[in-house]
């Protein structure tokens, strides 16, 4: 007895999963805002905790943990811009994969860019809530320090459009248009 099988694309309802896309992406971007504010206000914490146990040297902690403490301090921006770098990219990469693994109508991606249009302004929505936030007093010498992550919400409208342009052309490449 021969088995015959055939390849095929995952197909997740072509209407529905375009449909999807926009909430994920809504949902992916909401949540890179809310690690972004969560590490900033982590970060003024840990300056807060710093200056308690570091600055005001009371004779409580040892050079050893200061040193720690400290160096744990400076490595702090380099390891959160890092994180953020590292989460939107994988983004990216994971909606190119589904975008070529996925079967789905070119109609469909054509209503889904209108659709789109909402993801660019809320996104617009979130940068400037972030940098209306990192203009604090409180947060700003911390959102200074990272540059990165800085530089990703002042430009989240124009990397999630470039996000879309890249994902059209992958559908339409791999649709054969």
């Amino acid at each position: 007895m021969k088995m015959i099988t055939k390849r095929r694309n995952l197909d997740l309802g072509s209407s529905n999963y375009a449909h999807n896309i926009i909430l994920d992406t809504l949902v992916a971007f909401v949540a890179i805002f809310i690690f972004v504010v969560v590490g900033l206000v982590s970060f003024n914490f840990f300056h807060d905790l710093k200056v308690e146990l570091v600055d005001e040297d009371d004779g409580f902690l040892s050079n050893e943990s200061k040193d720690i403490i400290t160096n744990s301090y400076n490595t702090f921006p380099v390891w959160l811009d890092g994180i953020v770098i590292t989460i939107l990219v994988l983004f990216w990469i994971m909606l190119l994969g589904l975008t070529f693994v996925v079967d789905s109508h070119p109609i469909i991606w054509g209503i889904v860019l209108f659709l789109l249009i909402f993801m660019i302004f809320v996104a617009a929505i979130l940068s400037n809530t972030y940098h209306e936030l990192s203009l604090d007093e409180d947060l700003y010498v911390q959102a200074a320090q990272l540059q990165k992550t800085q530089w990703v919400m002042d430009r989240l409208p124009f990397i999630l459009t470039i996000m879309i342009v890249s994902l059209i052309v992958a559908m339409l490449m791999k649709s054969g248009i």
